[in-house]
């Protein structure tokens, strides 16, 4: 599976490192550092970017992505990254973390195509 995960701190290295060993994994940040950090323990492939701006994906150059998941410490830039990532790849899952228990109970999610919650 191809896997996108949005966000490289605590819970995207966690979900980068068991899933790596079975699918192909990008992790998406704006900070190099952890990145760099990411890339060197693990077999991964990082992309440094904003993942609210549409350039960041697109500089990839892919089509399609079985698996979205978008874990940042903003609810507003997981959310936002789901519209824009639609826009740009063709995405089967999207799953996001979202602290704010708002929106599990709305209809924000089902506008915006969104599987799961973390």
């Amino acid at each position: 599976m191809n896997i996108m995960i949005a966000g490289a701190g605590t819970v995207g290295y966690s979900l980068a490192q068991t899933l790596s060993r079975k699918h192909n994994i990008i992790v998406v940040d704006k900070r190099i550092q952890t990145l760099n950090r990411l890339e060197e323990s693990i077999d991964i492939l990082t992309l440094h970017g904003n993942i609210d701006d549409p350039k960041t994906f697109q500089a990839l150059h892919i089509d399609a992505l079985d698996l979205f998941i978008a874990v940042t410490d903003s609810d507003e830039a997981n959310l936002l990254s789901t519209l824009i990532i639609d826009d740009v790849i063709k995405v089967k899952k999207k799953i996001i973390r979202l602290k704010n228990s708002y929106f599990s109970k709305s209809t924000v999610l089902k506008k915006l195509n969104i599987d799961d919650l973390l």
